[in-house]
This record gives structure tokens, C-alpha cells and sequence, in this order.
């Protein structure tokens, strides 16, 4: 005998109710296991999400709903919870505004999500703790950042022939042609930033295009780069700044087996942390 201790979540557009089974085994030699109890699904109301929100877990395995709207597109919105309870296990789901979680965007203590359009700006965020720890209180954080949006422009191959573009931005409809190709940008630093650092994540509609990253400050030294490549896409944050001026961002395909031409586009968002 085992038993599985487990989060499940259902995406139900109505309300209902019924009792949960548990199914495993190969097709042809099934084993259902009845939980021995129902739960009911009834609508609830998300509280509006302000940058800092307070709450408390009351019961068991409870959760809480958060919406909110970012004023514009594209945007960074970053999601973080904490809570000084030693057993507690939070964690912050992130929905889009269909509400489904099979459109989970995120489902950690700390998210930073790059929304492109509009018709992405609104979230939900869903508090719950993994553990089933309750009686404590816990603090969700929100933060958003507008971007300067900009399209790639060829040819940008090479440092010399870099995009000089403002922070914070994002590189919209950028591909990568090959293994080879490389796209570079270049942003100014003031002496104000010094101590800051750049952060770069690469996303896209396509979550097989492979990209790699690395930062440069103004006598093209790495700045902690390149990234891990541990991913397709890269979240990737650069070492401190260390000195005023330009500094270059190289964006290109993976050097890994995973690179593949017909899964190309991407967009970058670039910004200052």
C-alpha cells in the first residue's frame, strides 16, 4: 500500500460537484481509488490585488483569489509572496484572464511574467500553501513595469552593428535564421545605475525556440554571462554594473542539439533591477 499527497487543480466554467477518483495503472489495468468524498465548486469573487497585500490562511489547504490589470501592454509584471511562518509553503498561481489553469503562466513563490499585448494584461493570482499549513499570515507583492516596445532590426549581427535602444524594452518580432545568427542591442547606463543590474527574459508564442544570452559592459566584458541555456527560453540577470556607458546585450540561438530553424521567433525583454 502508498499513498500520494498531492495539489490538484480543475478548470470548471460552471458550478457543480461530484466525488474525486483517482485513476492510475496502464490503460487495461486501471486501479480507480474513490477519495471517499465529494467537493462542491461554486463561483467566488477575486479580490482586487494592490502592489502590497496582506491576508491571512485561515483553513487547511484554503486559497485565495487576486486579480489585477497592469495600466499598460508590454508590460513586467512580477508576483512574490512571503511569510515569516517556519512551516508555511507558499506558493501564487498565475492565470491569464481565461481563468484556466490550463493556461497556468506560473506557479512558484516568485514569478516575473513579459506580457506582449493587451489581450494579455490581466491576471489572476491564485494564494495557496503546499503543505496545507493555515493560521498565519502571509504577503503577496506586486509590481509592474511598462516597456518600450521595438521591433528587431537587421542587421544587428554584430557589436558594431548593434540597436541602440532606451530602457526598459522590448525587442518585438526578433528571429534568429540560423545556429550562427546573432542579434545585439546596446542601452546607456548612467553613473546612477551603477550597482544594478540588467535582466534579460526571452519568451515567445513558440516555447521551442532555443535562445542564449549574454551582457556586456563597455570594454565588452561578461557581466556573469552567458546564461545557464538550462532552458529554451532564458531569464537571465546580469552581475552588478560596474561602470557608466554602453553596455551591449547578445541575443542568439542555442549551441545546444535543441536549436531548431523552424522554431525561431522570440521577443526579449530588457531592463534594469
Amino acid at each position: 500500500p502508498y499513498t500520494i499527497t498531492g495539489t490538484a487543480m480543475f478548470d470548471v466554467d460552471a458550478s457543480g460537484g461530484g466525488t474525486i477518483q483517482v485513476i492510475s495503472g496502464p490503460a487495461d489495468d486501471a486501479i480507480t481509488s474513490p477519495l471517499g468524498f465529494g467537493i462542491t465548486v461554486t463561483p467566488r469573487t477575486a479580490m482586487p490585488l494592490d502592489s502590497f497585500t496582506s491576508n491571512t490562511l485561515v483553513l487547511p489547504f484554503d486559497s485565495h483569489l487576486y486579480e489585477m490589470t497592469p495600466a499598460t501592454a508590454p508590460h513586467i509584471a512580477r508576483f512574490a509572496v512571503r511569510s515569516i511562518e517556519t512551516n508555511a509553503s507558499p506558493r501564487v498561481a498565475i492565470l491569464p484572464a481565461s481563468g484556466h489553469f490550463a493556461d497556468l503562466l506560473s506557479e512558484a513563490a516568485r514569478s516575473t511574467l513579459v506580457a506582449t499585448t493587451p489581450a494579455s494584461s490581466k491576471y489572476y493570482a491564485i494564494y495557496f500553501d503546499r503543505r496545507g499549513s493555515s493560521g498565519y499570515v502571509y504577503d503577496l507583492t506586486e509590481t509592474s513595469m511598462s516597456l518600450i516596445k521595438t521591433p528587431e532590426a537587421e542587421p544587428n549581427d554584430t557589436a558594431g552593428a548593434a540597436q541602440a535602444l532606451a530602457l526598459p524594452l522590448l525587442l518585438d518580432d526578433a528571429d534568429l535564421s540560423s545556429q550562427t545568427d546573432q542579434d545585439w542591442v546596446t542601452v546607456q547606463v548612467a553613473a546612477s545605475d551603477i550597482g544594478k543590474r540588467i535582466h534579460v527574459i526571452t519568451t515567445s508564442n513558440d516555447p521551442r525556440t532555443d535562445t542564449f544570452v549574454d551582457v556586456l559592459g563597455p570594454t565588452m566584458t561578461s557581466l556573469g554571462g552567458p546564461s545557464s541555456d538550462a532552458n529554451f527560453h532564458e531569464d537571465f540577470l546580469s552581475t552588478p554594473i560596474t561602470a557608466a556607458g554602453t553596455h551591449y546585450i547578445a541575443l542568439s540561438a542555442s549551441q545546444t542539439i535543441f536549436f531548431d530553424p523552424a522554431h525561431k521567433d522570440y521577443v526579449a525583454a530588457i531592463f534594469l533591477e
